[in-house]
Parts: C-alpha cells; structure tokens; sequence
C-alpha cells in the first residue's frame, strides 16, 4: 500500500510541474498581447516628385510643437516612410531631398491614430519650402469647461458594452479613456 500511495504522489507532483509549465508557456506567448493598447500615435506615408516616381533617401524630421522634441526618418526605397510612438500632440513634419523643394505640415496627433500624411516633392533648389498647415478647431476661449449630458433614453437604447454606462462619457469630444 506504501509504494501504491508514493507513485500517486509522484504522478500527482509530474503532473502539477506540467501544468505549470504549460501556463508558463502561456502567459509568455500572451504577454506580448497586454501592450496592444497604447495612448500613442504613428505616422505613415510615401514621399513621391510630380510624377509620382517614389523618392528614397528623403529626410522625414517630425517635431513636436509642445516639447521640441524631434524625431528623424528616412523614407525607404518604393518612397514609403513610419514614425511609430509618438504621444499624443501638435506635431511639425518637415520632407527635405537633394534637388526638391523642402515641404512641411503642422497636424494634430490624437490617441491610436495613424495618420497618413504623403508628400509630393516638386523640382527645383533645396532653399524653397512649401509651408501647408492644417488648422485647428475652433476652441471656447470664453470658458475653460467642457461638459455633456447624457439622456436616461441614450443610457438604454445605445449598445454598451457590458451595460457599464461610464462608457458614454466617451461620446464627449475630448474625453479619453484613462491608463
């Protein structure tokens, strides 16, 4: 009965290393997934001359207006470009070759977008600069809060997600969801 009772415990202790193992395994393959969410935002585009040949090799230099903070790329050789990880903001982008006019953009980056900004270099000396900006949205000066109501009929004819009705203050323009 003794060795009966030890060769239990023994398959018991295989089997429990085991099972630890396999969620070991697990969580290291899943843990890559709970980064998926970020509060950043990337750019992408091509970099092309007026008759749409791609231009590699041309410098792409992001600022941000808020910090000064520059972030440098080069586009690849079909002309396309990335700029990955950058928080949310107003943002510069400046396109310069050798032998075309230098073109920038000023844009606002918001959370998780990817914004597509492509640029179509035009002939002539590295001197000129093509300035487009976008503006921005009109913003109250008159006051400095924001605020929404939200209806008891919003609460029970919009689809929410897991009933939690915290989840409509999302509807309201610059509300975001926090870490």
């Amino acid at each position: 009965m003794i060795s009966k009772n030890k060769e239990s415990r023994r398959i018991w202790f295989v089997g429990r290393r085991f099972g630890m193992f396999i969620a070991a395994v697990a969580v290291a393959l899943l843990a890559g997934q709970l980064w998926a969410q970020s509060d950043n935002g990337s750019i992408v585009g091509t970099v092309t001359d007026s008759t749409g040949a791609a231009i590699p090799n041309a410098t792409i230099i992001v600022t941000d207006q808020a910090t000064n903070r520059v972030v440098s790329v080069q586009s690849q050789g079909d002309g396309t470009y990335v700029v990955s990880a950058l928080p949310i903001g107003n943002y510069k982008v400046e396109v310069a070759k050798q032998a075309f006019k230098a073109e920038s953009i000023t844009f606002s980056l918001q959370i998780s977008e990817v914004k597509e900004l492509s640029f179509s270099l035009q002939v002539g000396s590295g001197t000129e600069t093509v300035r487009v900006t976008n503006t921005s949205p009109l913003v109250d000066t008159e006051s400095s809060s924001a605020g929404e109501v939200i209806e008891g009929r919003q609460v029970v004819d919009l689809p929410l997600n897991g009933r939690n009705f915290t989840t409509l203050a999302l509807l309201t323009p610059g509300v975001s969801r926090g870490q």
